[in-house]
């Protein structure tokens, strides 16, 4: 099945909200949410005092997450972006099959990011798989409207390392990974 995880805490702030279709979102840790939370989730505990509106399922079973050699087959197949674009921020673009704003566009929509400084991702749609990696003590956090949807069903639409964090302020202790569509990398 279809699963947004992580194996870290994940915190939605208040004021934000974050709403999943298609997949529960599932942390090995805990979830706080003092925003609002639109979707179902399975997590080892919840707090905070916002709304999660969608099923709730404690003590779930820990999610395996994939060997570390599955982020480097994306890398292997990726159309490379560089990083940052510009004013260290990627925003107002489109990825897909059919889109590259910096060059010939992947027939897969699969996009690589190496996030050398902090990054910010805003006002994007990617209709493809971008996969992120980020250099040590490094973010990539993603704000306000950003829209991910995978274009292979057998791909996920975001696949990280440490350092990424949602804007909705979904962050992490300890290694920061935000999901896909399918498993994020821990």
């Amino acid at each position: 099945t279809k699963t947004i995880s992580t194996t870290n805490l994940i915190h939605i702030k208040q004021n934000r909200s974050l709403r999943l279709t298609g997949a529960p979102l599932a942390t090995n840790l805990n979830l706080e949410v003092n925003g609002i939370l639109y979707g179902d989730v399975e997590t080892k505990t919840t707090g905070g005092n916002g709304t999660i509106v969608g099923s709730v399922i404690e003590k779930a079973e820990p999610k395996e997450m994939p060997d570390p050699a599955v982020f480097d087959s994306y890398v292997a197949k990726a159309t490379t972006i560089p990083c940052p674009p510009s004013n260290d921020a990627l925003e107002g673009v489109v990825l897909s099959p059919q889109s590259n704003p910096w060059g010939t566009p992947n027939p897969d929509g699969v996009y690589y990011i190496y996030a050398a400084k902090n990054l910010t991702i805003r006002g994007v749609r990617i209709h493809g798989t971008l996969v992120i990696r980020c250099a040590e003590g490094k973010k990539v956090i993603f704000e306000d409207a950003v829209f991910l949807h995978n274009y292979r069903s057998d791909h996920p639409a975001l696949l990280g390392t440490h350092g990424i964090r949602m804007g909705y302020e979904l962050q992490s202790v300890g290694l920061r990974i935000r999901g896909s569509s399918r498993r994020g990398q821990g």
